[in-house]
């Protein structure tokens, strides 16, 4: 069985589609960008959509079992602090978390 590595996002749900398909998609940066947070002048949080299977691990084809999404803090003591989630709704999570990490640390 191969995986399928290349998902574009409907609404907030990952589908798996076609190279072909994920590049016209991912020519539109809107297409990437979940959600940005400036905690201070410089200091961001930034989740985006990556639209590739970051599980290299991965065994099944069940895109809920791929890590699609990143969060990454720039700027400040964190600085490149990233965590991956499976689902829009985790993405949303681990940008609060990282937004509220960020906070604490200040």
């Amino acid at each position: 069985m191969e995986i399928n590595r290349y998902a574009i996002l409907e609404g907030t749900k990952v589908v798996s589609c076609s190279l072909l398909k994920w590049a016209t998609c991912f020519e539109n940066i809107k297409n990437r960008v979940i959600k940005k947070t400036n905690v201070t002048k410089t200091i961001e949080v930034s989740t985006v959509f990556l639209g590739i299977n970051h599980n290299f691990l991965q065994t099944t084809d069940n895109v809920e079992h791929g890590l699609w999404f990143e969060t990454m803090i720039f700027g400040g003591s964190l600085d490149g602090d990233t965590a991956r989630a499976s689902t829009y709704e985790e993405a949303l999570k681990c940008h609060e978390r990282a937004v509220n990490y960020v906070k604490d640390e200040l």
